[in-house]
């Protein structure tokens, strides 16, 4: 029996795509940020001295970040994907060996600089491979594989810097940086081996990408589901901590062991969710997703366990697959490097709420005197998305693949 073209170029390889693609996604696009989120307070006493600086590095990262979104969304069609995510992966690993070495805050800031502009080469390219390599009906376990590796580089990053704490002494950030600036460059040297995307997902050039969103049916509706998340996410991430240990009077430890639940709940949560979305469609998984995390911005309220353990667990679920989810719905209408180009332009609205949420949160909570508001808020900007998501048409698929460019 012969078999189809497309099948042939992809089903040999499709494993070792998959395992290429959440390695290099796990440590381009989750590894290098959480690493730094747990390197600050070392780093903050040598070089750093102060929070406010270091929050204006965290800016840096994701300005670059956003940057690089627009450019990966403007190459998209224009530039090999494999090339992307190496250089992206390429530009990760310089930026953690800038990092290790960075003898001033000035040098610190041009590798935050570099770790967000090559962050933006992973993610985004491949989640438009992994949707573009495998069938229609396997798409939603695919991109919830592809997403595990956020959750895993939670997990890797605490690890990593408690083995070589143990092995080399406590504040040893500088030693950290350049062992993932080694597990980098290798995941990059696997991937210009072995990474192969199929041929629809590396077809010809595509149309500008804000032509392109705006041909996606209820394009508004669906920016404004995402948007809506990002606000209510990363307010409910950025001050779940605070609520605990000031309002509840958890200890750090409780603190700790609440967010670890987070990251193990999501790497169960990302296979989970992407096979319901194979089984009940991308809208209606959107739409439980962000219901879940709405419920779970409400328990934390509550300020006392099993509710806050509760919330965590639920949370962490749906947490890293809402992106995937909006890739599978952009999948069902338009192909190929088209989905990067598409998907590229929504992330940027979504990164400006991600970090304004930030700032709202903390406002409300000085203006009001407690976290009630800041997390009211945060679960009214879920349900928001909820709400927007619920109004969207059923995907299906509208524009056919363009054809293989030839050589």
């Amino acid at each position: 029996m012969t078999v189809a073209p497309r099948q042939r170029a992809v089903r040999g390889g499709v494993g070792l795509l998959i395992a290429l693609s959440i390695a290099a996604n796990g440590l381009g696009q989750g590894f290098s940020r959480f690493t730094y989120a747990l390197l600050l307070p070392d780093m903050r006493a040598d070089i750093i001295h102060s929070y406010g600086l270091a929050g204006l590095l965290g800016t840096f990262n994701l300005v670059a970040y956003l940057a690089g979104v627009l450019l990966v969304s403007a190459l998209s069609g224009r530039v090999s994907p494999i090339r992307i995510v190496c250089i992206g992966l390429a530009l990760c690993a310089v930026a953690s060996v800038v990092l290790a070495a960075a003898p001033d805050y000035g040098i610190l800031a041009l590798g935050m600089v570099l770790l967000g502009g090559g962050a933006a080469g992973t993610w985004v390219p491949l989640a438009a491979v992994v949707s573009a390599s495998v069938d229609h009906d396997k798409r939603g376990a695919a991109l919830g594989a592809l997403t595990t590796g956020f959750g895993a580089a939670i997990l890797l990053a605490a690890q990593l810097r408690s083995l070589v704490y143990a092995l080399a002494g406590d504040g040893s950030w500088r030693l950290v940086w350049l062992v993932e600036a080694a597990l980098i460059a290798a995941t990059c040297a696997a991937c210009v081996a072995w990474f192969r995307p199929s041929a629809e997902a590396t077809a010809a050039r595509v149309a500008s990408p804000l032509v392109l969103l705006r041909s996606i049916p209820a394009w508004g509706r669906l920016t404004l589901a995402y948007v809506a998340l990002a606000l209510g996410y990363i307010i409910y991430l950025s001050f779940l901590s605070a609520l605990l240990e000031t309002e509840a009077h958890a200890s750090a430890r409780h603190t700790s062991t609440v967010f670890s639940l987070i990251g193990i709940s999501s790497i169960v949560g990302s296979v989970v969710t992407g096979r319901l979305a194979d089984r009940f469609g991308w809208r209606s998984t959107y739409v439980l997703s962000s219901s879940v995390m709405t419920v779970c911005g409400l328990l934390a309220l509550a300020r006392r366990e099993p509710w806050v353990s509760a919330s965590a667990v639920m949370f962490g679920l749906p947490l890293t697959t809402t992106g995937a989810l909006i890739v599978g719905y952009l999948g069902d209408y338009v192909r190929g490097p088209a989905i990067a180009a598409v998907f590229g332009v929504i992330t940027l609205p979504f990164g400006v709420a991600q970090a304004a949420g930030p700032w709202i949160g903390g406002w409300l909570r000085d203006a009001s005197g407690s976290f009630t508001a800041t997390f009211l808020l945060a679960s009214a900007a879920l349900a928001l998305a909820a709400l927007s998501a619920s109004t969207l048409p059923r995907g299906r698929p509208l524009l056919e693949a363009p054809a293989p460019r030839r050589p």
